[in-house]
């Protein structure tokens, strides 16, 4: 498929140039994981996340959990989690504290997964 005959109109083409310029790999990482942290785990082949408490744990928490790199860098991930808020492409303003069954669900918009997906089918064309 040609790059000129992606499936997405000329706005959502337009919006992913400026996301892709603006964002580092691993705003897309962050984003990638938090479109379906559970198929993130599988794909890895990686045990998910063990909530400390078995009612309440934070957004945080997972990522370091699944990026333990980032354990040490929590104002920069949380400085790309209010750069991924801000343009829309997740739902939730801050990593927050959340019931832990809500903390593996979906928190990209769809914004946000038609930007990855856009993504994924202009690596394949480049």
């Amino acid at each position: 498929m040609s790059v000129n005959k992606l499936p997405f109109n000329e706005n959502e083409q337009q919006l992913f140039h400026r996301f892709n310029e603006q964002f580092t790999e691993l705003h897309w990482k962050i984003l990638e994981f938090f479109d379906n942290p559970k198929d993130w785990y599988r794909k890895e082949s990686r045990q998910p996340f063990r909530f400390s408490s078995p009612f309440w744990s934070t957004l945080g928490s997972v990522l370091e959990h699944a990026f333990p790199e980032l354990k040490s860098e929590k104002s920069a991930y949380q400085k790309i989690w209010a750069d991924l808020y801000a343009e829309k492409l997740v739902n939730v303003p801050v990593l927050v504290t959340m019931q832990s069954d809500d903390l593996l669900i979906k928190q990209t918009s769809n914004l946000g997964t038609a930007s990855l997906n856009l993504r994924r089918v202009w690596n394949k064309c480049a």
